[in-house]
């Protein structure tokens, strides 16, 4: 199965909890009620929707938000805001649980929210697989695209806060840890655009992933210095996307590779 891949960005932010830049295309109201995870989405996903219409004219793709899919998929979930919300509810009682946290603790929320801020009125789908939430966001994603033939916006991203990096610790991850996101247009295959295929892992051509916080090996043999997160192999394809760079990412425990083939 084969995508071409018309656009494609992403950040990524060392443990530390800075502050994340607003989108001037979200405006002040929503993104105070944002969570840090769909704050993150908006500052991947924001580019990619300004090139959208520019990249699918060119290869010949209707781009229509009213009818594009978003894929939404995150490693660990709304882990923050659900966490936040029991705290209140533990510590203030039901009628001061925070209700915010609760809204953004909903499992499709964080899709939700962007949705609403950039106009996307297409169908969105949300999923949460761990250390396989890339591959599988990505298969969900190629089979819309392959079989309406239509345009798809790919999103992967988590959210990297005190008490979720206290989870790790206490797992016993020791490893150096950050968060980010990356998002990108995919299309039915074109000549002339990167294209984005699924296929057979063959053991070491295929890079030792996902880098799942505590994979210290795998991440030093492809360079991911800004630290590991549950989807930082979204973030390494998207950088190889805008280097015109080729990439395999195998996965761990399965035989299926992503491969992105840059342009000669």
């Amino acid at each position: 199965m084969k995508v071409s891949v018309l656009a494609a960005g992403s950040l990524a932010m060392p443990a530390g909890g800075q502050d994340i830049p607003r989108p001037t295309r979200v405006e002040a109201g929503g993104w105070r009620r944002f969570s840090r995870l769909a704050r993150l989405g908006a500052c991947a996903l924001s580019p990619v929707l300004e090139s959208a219409p520019d990249a699918c004219r060119s290869a010949d793709v209707d781009f229509d938000r009213d009818e594009l899919a978003l894929f939404f998929g995150t490693g660990i979930g709304e882990f923050l805001s659900s966490y936040s919300f029991l705290k209140s509810l533990f510590t203030k009682g039901p009628a001061m649980a925070s209700p915010l946290a609760f809204q953004n603790s909903v499992h499709n929320a964080a899709p939700g929210h962007l949705s609403m801020a950039f106009g996307l009125r297409g169908p969105s789908e949300t999923l949460c697989a761990g250390p396989l939430t890339v591959l599988r966001t990505f298969e969900r994603a190629m089979v819309h695209v392959v079989a309406h033939e239509q345009a798809a916006i790919v999103l992967l991203a988590d959210d990297l806060g005190a008490d979720s990096e206290l989870g790790w610790r206490l797992a016993g991850v020791d490893a150096p840890l950050a968060e980010g996101a990356a998002a990108f247009l995919i299309a039915p295959a074109r000549s002339g655009s990167p294209v984005l295929s699924l296929v057979e892992a063959r053991g070491d051509e295929a890079l030792r992933s996902p880098l799942w916080p505590g994979e210290v090996d795998g991440a030093r043999t492809i360079g991911c210095a800004e630290g590991l997160y549950s989807t930082a192999e979204a973030h390494l394809l998207a950088q190889a996307f805008a280097r015109s760079e080729g990439l395999r990412i195998g996965f761990r425990g399965e035989r299926t590779a992503l491969d992105l083939q840059a342009l000669p």
